[in-house]
């Protein structure tokens, strides 16, 4: 499980201009450093070299076929569950279903002036980190939203 420790806040943009380090990292399943990360590893590597994590999360065993109450789970341990979910801010965490299953996550990097959202996350189509924005095909596959403890 991936636990913050507490600390001074750190601003959202500078959460998102870390994770944004991580663009064009190649998808590797439990990956956790810039050889290879997966949409999980993506908050880890981030909250790890922002010295937000208790603890060091490079050993990970799990499967590459997401238990979805594991996934929500985790994900409760850093962050707090939105009531709304049409309402974004930065450096929130998005939850995305794959098939009818809570199954990968991204994080909310830019809301632009003609009220586009972009998100950056693992893509499996481009093999990497990308930074896509946040259309229908995305949209209509959103099953919660968190922001993320320990943001300001």
């Amino acid at each position: 499980m991936v636990m913050f420790k507490k600390q001074n806040k750190i601003a959202k943009q500078q959460f998102v201009d870390k994770a944004r380090e991580y663009l064009g990292v190649l998808v590797v399943h439990a990956g956790r450093n810039k050889l290879g990360i997966d949409c999980v590893g993506l908050f880890v590597c981030t909250g790890r070299d922002l010295g937000m994590l208790d603890k060091d999360y490079t050993d990970v065993d799990y499967s590459p076929y997401v238990v979805p109450e594991r996934l929500i789970e985790s994900i409760e341990k850093f962050g707090k569950k939105k009531a709304e979910f049409e309402t974004f801010d930065l450096a929130d965490i998005v939850v995305f279903t794959v098939g009818k299953w809570p199954h990968h996550i991204g994080l909310i990097s830019k809301l632009d002036d003609n009220g586009d959202v972009y998100f950056i996350h693992t893509d499996l189509t481009a093999q990497k980190v990308v930074e896509s924005r946040l259309d229908r095909s995305w949209s209509d596959r959103i099953h919660s939203l968190y922001s993320i403890k320990g943001l300001s």
